[in-house]
């Protein structure tokens, strides 16, 4: 407790309990067990940083068993790449070294000559000031915190760049006590560094199991556009292609906005023009079916919850008003009659994660 955790090779864990063990070990409780008399172990508890160094993400491991890393996932074990982006792998400078083994090898020495020195020398120095030292933590946090954040940032990235700026404002500490060496200021910068390369690779400030969504979205669109989804204006034409495990119905719109329903609306728009590409300003809306979208398109997530953040984006093309306001709607759909299903804007494949 209260120190650091190194995870070592997590590609090693089976990757359909990997998310639970991460959130197990990030809520610091163990699970309830009942000894041999049926009585309740006592749960053990626990409260550390950890790390780990594997090769691979957990978002990547996780998706080997067919399950998506969710926003909990995100804030507790925060993945940044290996590589500074300075030709070096993992270091930013050599610091006078022939290369990056040769730095290597020599923090490797020092670590086996010198390992526990500096924690106990922090230590030391900490107690010390035990009486400001939890104080003055927590306002140099909140501070560096705040100076991290991006305008309009997350709940979840709040939570993260609190935990980087606690490892910055340590590293800071352990400056001032005569400990690291480094000039005022290179720990909270290593901190910011780290941290905006989380960021980017979250891919921004917002909700990520928002960004997930809207992405899995689009991917599934994207995926069985061609295969799964009827042309609307052909689709009691009896040449048609025959598509098999129907999600349901794509429509063209003009640039206009009015709909191709049928093959003489197409005729009149677009003349011999068939094919989408040789179309110009032309767009897809798409008709999924209730089933599709809740058992394949919300995969992973709360259909409750993928229906809202459509809606809140205007995704969805809704049925009714104020609180009756509906995520799916009844359309004449052709072939099939009056069905319900969930109608997407011809914005959704354009739309930002």
């Amino acid at each position: 407790s209260d120190a650091l955790l190194i995870l070592d090779e997590i590609a090693q864990v089976d990757p359909k309990v990997v998310g639970d063990t991460v959130y197990m070990l990030a809520n610091e409780t163990g699970k309830g067990r009942a000894t041999q008399t049926a009585t309740a172990r006592r749960v053990a508890t626990w409260r550390l940083l950890f790390l780990s160094d594997g090769e691979v993400s957990l978002a990547h491991h996780m998706g080997e068993a067919g399950k998506s890393i969710k926003g909990g996932h995100d804030v507790r074990m925060a993945h940044i790449g290996a590589d500074a982006g300075k030709g070096l792998g993992i270091f930013d400078t050599l610091h006078g070294f022939a290369d990056g083994a040769t730095l290597s090898n020599h923090l490797m020495s020092m670590i086996e000559q010198y390992h526990g020195t500096a924690g106990m020398a922090f230590l030391e120095w900490a107690v010390a000031r035990s009486a400001s030292l939890s104080a003055d933590l927590r306002e140099c946090v909140t501070e560096l915190t705040r100076d991290m954040l991006p305008t309009d940032s997350h709940g979840q990235v709040a939570r993260v760049a609190a935990r980087f700026a606690l490892v910055g404002i340590a590293g800071e500490m352990a400056t001032e006590a005569g400990i690291t060496g480094w000039p005022a200021g290179e720990a909270a910068k290593a901190a910011r560094v780290c941290f905006a390369a989380w960021l980017e690779g979250r891919g921004g400030a917002g909700n990520v199991e928002h960004t997930s969504i809207i992405r899995q979205v689009q991917g599934f669109l994207q995926a069985h556009g061609d295969a799964r989804f009827v042309w609307w204006h052909r689709a009691l034409d009896d040449r048609k292609q025959n598509t098999v495990n129907r999600a349901g119905f794509k429509r063209m719109l003009t640039k206009e906005g009015a709909p191709i329903s049928s093959n003489a609306d197409h005729h009149r728009a677009y003349g011999d023009r068939m094919l989408l590409d040789e179309v110009e300003d032309t767009e897809l809306e798409y008709f999924v079916l209730p089933e599709v979208f809740n058992n394949e398109m919300c995969k992973g997530y709360s259909p409750k919850m993928v229906k809202k953040l459509l809606m809140d984006r205007n995704l969805l093309v809704t049925e009714g008003k104020g609180d009756k306001v509906r995520a799916d709607r009844n359309e004449r759909l052709p072939g099939l009659g009056n069905t319900r299903c969930y109608r997407f804007s011809s914005k959704i494949m354009s739309a930002e994660a």
